[in-house]
C-alpha cells in the first residue's frame, strides 16, 4: 500500500476531528460527550488509528476477494453436479409416499417420455402397467416404513408416452428400481435403469434351452457338455440310465471323473487338442466307470464350441457294450 503524504494525513485526521464532534454535538449523547472530555489524542495517537483502519479496510477487501472466490467455485461445482445429474446414464427420481414425482433427472424423462416441466407433480404409478401398481407401492412402504434400501422391476407400455430418445422395438418395456429414503429431505430416491433389453436376452436364453433340451431328449446318446477346465456343466438324462449317475451328481464335475484311470492322460490330450485346434467332429473309444463299479466301453464324440465370451466342448457318449460283446463273439467263432 503507498503511502501516505504527511500533509495529507492532517487534513485528515483535522476533517475527522470535526466530523467527530459533530456528531458527537449532534446526537446529544451524554455518555460519548463525557468520553470526548476525556479523550484527547495526540497527533500520534490519531496517526496510529488511521493506520489500524487502512489495514482494517485491506483485511475486508481480502476477505471480499476470497469470498468471491468461493462463490464461483461454488457455482462451478454446483453447475458439475448439475450435469453429473442430469445426464448420467441412470435415471433419477425423487418420489413422495404416494409415487409423485418431485424431482426428475433427463435421463428419467426421456425414459419415461415427458420434458421435465410436465413431469413434476406427475405420479410415477400412471406410467406403468396397472399389474405393477402394488409392485410400486410395496417397494414405497417398506423403503418409508422401514427405512432400508428396497428394489423391484416394472413394466410401462411403450406406446404410452412415446419416450422422447429411446428407441424400441419392444411393445413392453422393464424398468429396474432401486430405492431408499432421504434421511435429509424425507423423500424418496429412486434410480431407474432400462433392463428390456437384458430381460428380452434372457427369455430368449431361456427358450433356447428349452428347445435344446427337448432335442437332447429324443436323442439316444449321452449328451454332455463342458467348459474349458474340463468341468461339465450339462448332461442329458440318459446319462442316469448309462453311467447311474444323475444330471445333480455329474454337473460340476471333471469328465474324467468317470473314466478309468489308464484312459485319462489320453482323454485329456485329445480334449486339449480339441480346444487349441477348435477341433470339429473328433470320435474316440474310452473306458468309463459306471455308478455300480462296472466298466463299459463308450464311443465319445469331441466337438469345439464358443458362446460369446465362453468356450468348451459339447459331444456325445453311446455305450458300446453290446457291439463289444457281438465282436468278441465274432473273434471266438471266427477262431
Amino acid at each position: 500500500m503507498a503511502k501516505i503524504p504527511h500533509s495529507n494525513k492532517s487534513r485528515a485526521l483535522a476533517e475527522l476531528r470535526t466530523l467527530g464532534e459533530e456528531y458527537l454535538l449532534k446526537t446529544g449523547d451524554s455518555a460519548l460527550s463525557t468520553e470526548r472530555s476525556a479523550l484527547s489524542l495526540s497527533p500520534d495517537e490519531i496517526l496510529r488509528l488511521v493506520h489500524e483502519l487502512e489495514v482494517h479496510q485491506v483485511e475486508l477487501e481480502i476477505q471480499q476477494e476470497e469470498l468471491g472466490r468461493s462463490r464461483l467455485e461454488l457455482e462451478d461445482s454446483l453447475s458439475l453436479y448439475t450435469d453429473l445429474y442430469d445426464f448420467a446414464p441412470t435415471g433419477y427420481l425423487t418420489l413422495a409416499r404416494d409415487s409423485k414425482i418431485h424431482q426428475a433427472n433427463l435421463t428419467a424423462t426421456k425414459l419415461l417420455g415427458v420434458d421435465r416441466p410436465r413431469l413434476l407433480g406427475l405420479h410415477f404409478k400412471q406410467f406403468i402397467v396397472p399389474e405393477d401398481y402394488r409392485v410400486v407401492d410395496a417397494l414405497l412402504e417398506t423403503v418409508f416404513t422401514k427405512r432400508v434400501h428396497g428394489s423391484c422391476e416394472v413394466r410401462l407400455p411403450a406406446s404410452a408416452f412415446k419416450p422422447s430418445g429411446v428407441h424400441s422395438q419392444h411393445t413392453i418395456r422393464t424398468l429396474h428400481l432401486d430405492a431408499a429414503v432421504s434421511d435429509a429431505t424425507h423423500a424418496c430416491m429412486v434410480t431407474l435403469s432400462d433392463i428390456t433389453d437384458q430381460k428380452v436376452a434372457e427369455e430368449g436364453l431361456r427358450k433356447s434351452e428349452r428347445n435344446f433340451r427337448s432335442i437332447v431328449e429324443q436323442i439316444t446318446e449321452v449328451v454332455y457338455v463342458a467348459n474349458s477346465k474340463g468341468i461339465l456343466t450339462f448332461v442329458s438324462p440318459l446319462m442316469e440310465s448309462v453311467f447311474g449317475y444323475n444330471a445333480d451328481e455329474v454337473i460340476g464335475h471333471s469328465f474324467t471323473d468317470y473314466m478309468v484311470e489308464e484312459e485319462i492322460p489320453e482323454a485329456l490330450q485329445v480334449f486339449n487338442n480339441t480346444l487349441l485346434h477348435q477341433e470339429k467332429n473328433l470320435v474316440y473309444e474310452f473306458k468309463f466307470k459306471k455308478k455300480n463299479g462296472s466298466v463299459f466301453y463308450g464311443e465319445v464324440h469331441f466337438q469345439y464350441y464358443e458362446d460369446q465370451a465362453l468356450s468348451g466342448m459339447i459331444g456325445l457318449i453311446r455305450d458300446m457294450s453290446e457291439r463289444k460283446r457281438q465282436e468278441g463273439i465274432r473273434q471266438e467263432y471266427d477262431q
